[in-house]
């Protein structure tokens, strides 16, 4: 029998390389026709959704024409990425009626009461879920004493910064008739979120934040992992998807403290990776961002000052500004890089004086607090134990008093 010609082997192998081929090319048309099709579909959806369009946001928080849209406080409180119906129920304590941790208010205080408002983000909304005997605007409310009367209304929001409070002033605090409006900004994420091009991202991550589709999957997946953790699993976010963040509802605060959010390796990592910020010098993109930040900032004092408030800029530090520990984290990471753990407090404090602003700056009090055993932070977590609840509150306390009698 004779053998194959190489042409005709040549035709045989590329006769079997076309049939590959053919079986095979569908499957990557299909990816790329589905994907072009999902994106047109979440564009074109946006258009009549805003709750699509709102979930198709850049990072941590949307876009200042979104929440421009929101007609009362309700709204924009949906707006926000981690926000929770009214009344939802919430590691033992239950929201308002807008979906705030805070008791139902009025419009109009009562006569002779001294009405503050606080705007923030998690810092004064859960915060490591004390209960709200432990809470900084209890102990707030319980420092400032009952002659006269003080009542606190806290408009925080967990997981918003800057621009999200601007409108929350805008909408709500202005309309309150406040004797003061506190706006708690925390020199961590507050430096970094919200930023207002796609720039910010690394090179590799530029092309996908042009898909909208991308954003809606890669934002939908964030939020149902944090339902899963503040609901304690997969089973607790189910049940309470609507209605509830889950917790202990039966024994809390028995039950404290809560599992950390986060175990030893991610915090350092978490550390490590924001570190940037304690720069020396910063990257220019935050450079620009830092401008945005003080317009912001900018805005909301006067948004406040409109409604006949006086404004009160409180300074919340992050753990690597006042535990060493994480301090030498924050190095090891940027071997090459000089920090500059007060930056970021110096920045603002040369703002406020130039523009006649009030502020506290915390990093020294909870920093002297530590040097002193007390545990500021709560463990493997971002925010206040306990104790620096206490301590600011007791802050707070103080700038408030002088402000209100001089």
């Amino acid at each position: 029998m004779p053998s194959p010609s190489p042409t005709g082997e040549k035709h045989l192998m590329g006769s079997k390389y076309k049939g590959v081929f053919r079986r095979v090319l569908p499957i990557p048309a299909g990816i790329l026709v589905f994907l072009a099709a999902a994106e047109i579909a979440v564009r074109g959806i946006s258009f009549a959704s805003r709750t699509v369009r709102r979930q198709s946001y850049l990072r941590a928080d949307f876009t200042q024409a979104d929440y421009q849209g929101a007609k009362n406080v309700v709204d924009l409180v949906q707006m926000a990425p981690y926000a929770l119906p009214p009344f939802a129920k919430c590691r033992g304590y239950v929201l308002n009626s807008s979906g705030l941790r805070t008791r139902e208010y009025g419009v109009r205080r009562i006569p002779g009461t001294r009405r503050i408002v606080v705007v923030g983000d998690s810092f004064f909304f859960e915060n490591s879920w004390v209960p709200d005997a432990w809470h900084v605007v209890t102990h707030l409310e319980r420092n400032l004493g009952r002659n006269p009367p003080v009542e606190v209304i806290n408009l925080s929001v967990p997981g918003v910064s800057p621009k999200f409070e601007l409108s929350m002033v805008e909408i709500e605090a202005s309309r309150l008739g406040a004797d003061v409006v506190i706006q708690a900004f925390y020199a961590g994420n507050d430096l970094t979120e919200e930023p207002e091009d796609i720039g910010y991202f690394p090179p590799k991550e530029r092309l996908l934040m042009h898909l909208h589709s991308f954003r809606l999957a890669r934002n939908l997946s964030q939020q149902a992992a944090w339902r899963v953790w503040s609901a304690g699993g997969v089973t607790g976010a189910i049940l309470g998807m609507t209605r509830t963040c889950g917790g202990y509802p039966d024994s809390y605060p028995g039950t404290w403290p809560p599992p950390s959010p986060l175990n030893e390796r991610e915090m350092r990592n978490y550390v490590a990776g924001s570190g940037f910020i304690y720069w020396k010098q910063w990257p220019d993109w935050l450079n620009l961002h830092w401008q945005r930040i003080l317009g912001m900032l900018r805005s909301t004092r006067r948004a406040a000052e409109k409604s006949g408030a006086r404004y009160l800029l409180v300074v919340i530090p992050a753990e690597a500004q006042v535990d060493p520990a994480w301090q030498k984290v924050v190095r090891d990471a940027w071997p090459g890089r000089q920090i500059d753990l007060e930056k970021a407090q110096r920045l603002l404090s040369k703002w406020a004086s130039s523009e006649g602003v009030s502020m506290l700056d915390l990093l020294p009090i909870l920093r002297t607090a530590h040097e002193q055993g007390i545990e500021v932070y709560q463990p493997l977590d971002t925010h206040w134990g306990p104790e620096g609840q206490r301590l600011a509150a007791e802050a707070i306390a103080g700038a408030l008093r002088r402000m209100l009698n001089p």
